[in-house]
């Protein structure tokens, strides 16, 4: 697919996730290895590229599908390249017609969710799926994730699952990610499996949460929509989060 070069990484430029969703279809048939899908916004860049952060850095950046969730990635595109991002993709956007694609053509897919009654929901909507929901834990707690990693591995050999989808949020569905990828080509050398981290997209769709009405999406303001609704948790992210990214994205416009 066509990509487009900022902060590092490729991102995938399409006019619409369906085409996102198309390429993945196909590497789901002839691959023999462990892909990630991942949809960084502005937050979770200027997250990525705080100190101590490398690691997670380049996991993002070399992953097979990088799709750029959030406006001012478009716009930082458009003064910085001739062939700029032609939209914005979502990973909210891109998990219905993947479900879709999924389902009618009978693949198995497992889920790690933050809470059994959104899992349950999937269930009973396809069975040939399966849920992990982890009690909450700590991001440093390696011992946790290395167990969460063994768990989910058996879930996906129990369903001989061809997509694992995380929506935790990150950091720690990045670090549940990358345990399970290591783990997963151990266990299974040579086995293709698509790994997509999608946080919150997996409420969005059985209607747990709310999404910003289109037109304030097609503004680009779906940031502040989710501000209004949840000033309490989100008001360091979009003050102080914003302020580093602004930084972030000035480097990179100095960049040649």
């Amino acid at each position: 697919m066509q990509t487009c070069k900022l902060f590092g990484f490729d991102f995938i430029n399409a006019t619409h996730v369906a085409e996102v969703v198309d390429d993945v279809m196909r590497a789901i048939q002839i691959g023999d290895s462990v892909q990630h899908i991942v949809t960084p916004n502005a937050y979770l860049l200027q997250e990525l590229y705080k100190e101590g952060k490398e690691s997670l850095l380049h996991f993002a950046q070399a992953a097979k599908w990088v799709l750029p969730d959030g406006m001012p990635i478009v716009w930082m595109s458009k003064l910085k390249h001739k062939n700029a991002l032609k939209a914005r993709l979502t990973g909210s956007d891109l998990f219905p017609i993947l479900w879709a694609r999924i389902k009618q053509e009978h693949l198995a897919a497992t889920f790690v969710l933050p809470n059994t009654q959104l899992g349950n929901l999937f269930c009973q909507e396809y069975p040939a799926c399966n849920v992990c929901t982890p009690a909450f834990f700590d991001a440093a707690d390696e011992t946790y994730i290395n167990f969460l990693a063994h768990d989910i591995c058996q879930l996906l050999a129990a369903q001989n699952s061809q997509f694992l989808f995380v929506g935790l949020g990150d950091p720690k569905q990045s670090l549940i990610g990358i345990q399970v990828a290591r783990l997963y080509e151990q266990l299974n050398p040579g086995k293709q499996l698509i790994i997509a981290y999608l946080g919150a997209s997996f409420e969005f769709y059985h209607g747990y949460k709310a999404r910003a009405p289109q037109w304030i999406t097609q503004l680009g303001l779906e940031w502040l929509y989710r501000f209004y609704k949840e000033p309490k948790r989100l008001w360091k992210r979009y003050t102080v989060g914003n302020i580093r990214f602004l930084l972030i994205a000035f480097k990179e416009l100095m960049k040649k």
